[in-house]
């Protein structure tokens, strides 16, 4: 084997031993959960407030799609700074890429001290949602 095929390998292995830890921490983080479809999600979470359901599920395939791995037990009250603060020390900026990500989608500006305040799911779905009704013809 070349010195480049050994190079592709052993990133290859690497990789999927990240994937495998991640795929772990995402497990014990959602242990005992059941998957909810998207409808689901928010009707179990954010129907009774009045919020969107495009709003709500928006934020969670955002999530997914920026970790890229399943968030179908994600619930309101996961917390970013506890069961979920692994995501953030495995992805560099992920905060940043799912803020920016949500301000493409509902064309809205968040502004930096409202997103330093984010603590869980149900945090960040109300500030999309308030900063959706302050936004002029909101």
């Amino acid at each position: 084997m070349t010195l480049v095929g050994l190079a592709v390998a052993a990133v290859a292995l690497v990789s999927r031993v990240f994937t495998v830890r991640l795929k772990r921490k995402m497990d014990l983080a959602f242990t005992g959960r059941e998957p909810l479809t998207p409808i689901e999600f928010h009707q179990r979470y954010f129907s009774a407030q009045g919020i969107p359901a495009e709003i709500s599920t928006a934020v969670r395939d955002l999530l997914q799609l920026d970790v890229g791995m399943d968030m179908s037990c994600l619930s309101a009250e996961d917390d970013f700074t506890g069961n979920l603060a692994f995501l953030f020390r495995t992805y560099d900026m992920l905060d940043v890429d799912i803020v920016e990500g949500l301000e493409r989608q509902f064309h809205i500006k968040i502004e930096n001290g409202a997103a330093a305040r984010i603590r869980t799911v149900r945090d960040l779905v109300m500030l999309v949602h308030s900063t959706l009704k302050a936004k002029p013809n909101g």
